[in-house]
């Protein structure tokens, strides 16, 4: 199975990123067929990846492209923290239905790169987003397994940091990079 992905695309604006999980067990980024041919309005995250370990789910949005239809994104916007949100409870709903990754730690990450996204702005959207997410859910109900173990609001830079076997790579130029 091919487990180098692009980010999402349509007829007017190319994929900018590419993303390679060679190195998982394993990964898609199916997820939105699969919601849209079940003819059910579910939001997905971009990518899902499974390791040894983890189960980590990754939104991405480049706001930097030159081509960009919304480059002064700002995901600090209620309407989009919430989908941002959403994103991850039915991607995670899809996974545990399917029981995948179900003992594994699950981790969210947010990429963002933006004119308005510097890491000072990445963290206060990380408390923002972190307030829509189970955390304090699981905290106060003690369920048996974790819905949630680990946000992260980061750069592609950051990225390819804490993940560096699962290199992302820009594929068309951007405006400026963080």
């Amino acid at each position: 199975m091919e487990k180098v992905f692009k980010d999402e695309s349509n007829e007017t604006t190319p994929p900018s990123l590419q993303i390679d999980f060679s190195e998982a067990l394993w990964a898609t980024d199916k997820l939105n067929s699969i919601f849209h041919k079940a003819g059910i309005p579910l939001n997905d995250v971009d990518f899902i990846t499974e390791t040894d370990e983890e189960l980590i789910f990754v939104e991405c949005k480049n706001a930097n492209r030159i081509d960009a239809t919304n480059p002064d994104f700002n995901p600090a916007d209620d309407r989009k923290l919430n989908i941002i949100a959403r994103k991850y409870y039915d991607s995670l709903n899809f996974c545990m239905f399917s029981e995948r990754g179900l003992s594994k730690r699950k981790i969210y990450c947010f990429i963002v790169e933006a004119k308005l996204g510097s890491i000072t702005l990445r963290n206060q959207w990380k408390i923002l987003l972190a307030k829509r997410l189970p955390f304090e859910l699981q905290r106060q109900n003690h369920f048996p397994m974790k819905m949630i173990d680990e946000l992260n609001v980061m750069s592609i830079g950051e990225w390819n940091k804490k993940y560096p076997q699962f290199p992302i790579t820009r594929l068309i130029e951007e405006i400026c990079q963080n």
